[in-house]
This record gives C-alpha cells, structure tokens and sequence, in this order.
C-alpha cells in the first residue's frame, strides 16, 4: 500500500570538469513497493528506499534500478541474500509476501497490505477496524452479529445457526476458528454485550468454579455483576451444566449443558507474534484433540505443535495462554529420547521430576511451568506455531 509520507526525487548535480555541461542524476526514493515501477515491470522499495527490479542473474534476483542513488543505481540488491544485512529486520531468500518476512526484508505486520498465510485472514493496508478487514487482521466485517473489542482486537460473533447445545455451540465456533466467549474484565464484558439479544452461552462449564475453557481468570467484577442469587460472585455450578448468559441486563445462570439449548456467541482470538527476534507466531486452539491429530490441525495452517529453542521463546509462549496443551515434543522409540516434531534438537527441558515415564507426548502446565509426559492419545488444548 501507498505511505502517507511522499516518495520524494532529488536531483544530484554534478559538475563534470573540462565539460560545458552538467551530468544531472536524479534519485527517486521510495516508501511502498506500489511506487516502484520501470516501464511496467514492478519492482520491489528496498530498506535502503531505493527500488530494485527483476534480475536473475543477482543472488537476490534482484537489482537496483537507474534511479537508485549512485552507490546503488545498478547494482545487485542485498535483500533476499538470505543474510540480514544492515537495515534488513529479516531475509529469507525468497520473493513471497505471504510469509514472516516480505520481500522487503521487512518483519510482515497486520495492516502491510499482505495476507500472511495461516495468520491473517485479511490485510487490507490499514489497522482499521469496521471495514471489510478488522484492526487484528481478521475477517470481521461490523454489524449486528459481529463486533472488535479493541483492546485484545479479537472478533466476536453470533452465528445463524439457531439454538443448540453447550457442546454444539462450541464446535460451531470452533469450525469458524473461534471457541465460545470469555470475560477477563467489565469492559470486554460491555463490548460484547450487544450480541445477546437473546440467552446465549458463554465459554464456561462446571469443571471447576470460574473456569473458563480458555483457562484464563475473570475478575470480581465480572463474577459479582453477572451471577445473582444468594451465592453471587461465588457461584457453586452444579454438575454436567454450562453458563447461559441472559439478554440485557445480562446475568448467568448455571443450566444443563446437554438438554438446554441457546445461541452461540463466539470469540475469535488473533495470533500473537514475536516481531522483535524471530516474528513467529503462536495461537492456542480449545478443541481437544489427540496429540497426532493436533499437530495435524497445525499443518494444515502451515505451522506446527509449538517448539521451544530457547527459555525467552518458552516464556513469552507461557506469558500469552493458560492451562495444559500439547507442544510439539514426543518420544523417539530409536533414539531413545523426546525429539521435537520439527527434528530440532531439545536445547531446554522443562520435563517434570521422573519423567519421561510413558513415553508418550508432551504436554505444557502453565500453572507448575513444567512439561509432563501423556498418552499421545489423550485428547487436550494445543498451541500452534507458524514459523
């Protein structure tokens, strides 16, 4: 997309001696790669704000064009050397825009112009949202049964698919890339209201008090405005039943998750990236599966079960969800050791005191900050990682 800020043309003069003439360069700098263009062929704005062209014969496979600076103006691009060179954030050697890191040699970002492939749905130039593109990149066009909380930039809506279960709902939401709403505050809770016109469940059930299927806490706020009755704020949820939240003026009620039936409301998340060292990213699904079958659901959005190579890249992971979930660690019977799935070796371990014991697959504990050794064939939550 076209910067704000100009492309501006400066004119080099150069006295030549002996000569009655001037020698007049004239360099065009760039800001967008839509401003980079040579008789119709498109090129490419360099981080040096100089527009390079197709060239096969550059490493690069490309080459800066007449009206690049003169210590540019002809010579092979660095970018896509596969090296990062000196006002490059990244290069990965190849002429894609739909990965981490653009032609550019610039780290991809929501609101580029580029769809990034598995992490965006959408990008249309801008971090906007009530456009056919929201600020988080998501395909969540405003209206009456769908809105962005800024905030988190998370997309909520309410499908046209009736009343049905607890259990229905949240595969409903889960086949739209979604699970069914959480509350961590009083103002994600206002945001989302208006989507319950009528009763509809939220993303909670009776596995313990308070516990939300992303794992994540709720506030005293939320629970003291939203449960009524003699145990509000502190509500005992009876067995086998889910939460229903009213219409206006909004409460929740325990009700049996198998025979009642209500509306889905559901919350699309947005993956989390780590822009600054590598731009991979990460984002947690709450649709349990078995460990094959999990990492399965990762390649299919051209990723993998999350790995970790260094304690950084384990805590900024951890710092982002809750609860248990597979990572991308197994048992190798040949080798006689855990392996992760992308044949990098284990340069931390984090495998809780005796274990491994099954030897199975590894599953994450935010909570004790360990990982343990489980069946490959339990179902549970799992993080992908897009790299």
């Amino acid at each position: 997309m076209a910067s704000a800020r100009a492309a501006r043309a400066i004119v080099t003069v150069l006295a030549v001696m002996g000569l009655s003439c001037l020698d007049m360069h004239v360099t065009f700098e760039c800001d967008s790669s839509d401003q980079c263009y040579d008789q119709e062929v498109e090129g490419v704005c360099e981080p040096t704000h100089a527009c390079s062209f197709p060239d096969e014969s550059c490493p690069s496979k490309r080459r800066y064009g007449k009206s690049s600076e003169p210590g540019l103006a002809g010579q092979c691009a660095a970018c896509g050397n596969t090296k990062v060179d000196p006002g490059e954030q990244c290069d990965d050697g190849n002429l894609a825009n739909d990965d981490g890191c653009l032609v550019s040699c610039r780290w991809a970002a929501c609101g580029d112009g580029y769809r990034r492939v598995g992490v965006e749905e959408c990008d249309d130039g801008n971090n906007r949202s009530g456009d056919s593109c929201n600020s988080g990149c998501l395909d969540c066009k405003t209206g009456v049964a769908r809105v962005t909380y800024e905030t988190s930039r998370h997309c909520y809506f309410r499908p046209d698919d009736g009343v049905v279960t607890w259990e229905v709902a949240q595969m409903t939401c889960e086949g739209r890339s979604a699970h069914l709403v959480t509350y961590s505050n009083t103002d994600e809770l206002t945001a989302v209201g208006g989507l319950f016109r009528a009763p509809g469940w939220v993303g909670m059930r009776e596995q313990a008090p308070f516990a939300w299927i992303t794992g994540e806490n709720t506030d005293n706020a939320v629970r003291s405005r939203m449960f009524s009755g003699p145990d509000a704020g502190v509500p005992t949820i009876p067995s086998n039943s889910c939460i229903l939240q009213s219409a206006p003026p909004f409460r929740w009620g325990p009700t049996p998750c198998a025979t009642t039936t209500a509306r889905a409301v559901c919350e699309q998340p947005i993956w989390v990236t780590r822009r600054q060292v590598d731009n991979h990213a990460y984002r947690m699904f709450f649709g349990k599966r078995n460990w094959d079958a999990a990492n399965a659901f990762c390649a299919g959005l051209n990723g993998h079960l999350v790995t970790f190579n260094s304690e950084e890249e384990h805590s900024f992971v951890v710092a982002q969800f809750y609860g248990e979930y597979w990572i991308g660690g197994r048992w190798n019977d040949a080798a006689k050791a855990l392996q992760w799935v992308t044949n990098e070796p284990l340069t931390i371990n984090k495998t809780a005191p005796g274990e491994p014991d099954v030897n199975g697959c590894l599953l994450e504990s935010v909570t004790r900050n360990q990982w343990h050794d489980r069946a490959c064939g339990n179902q549970n939550a799992f993080v992908c990682e897009i790299e």
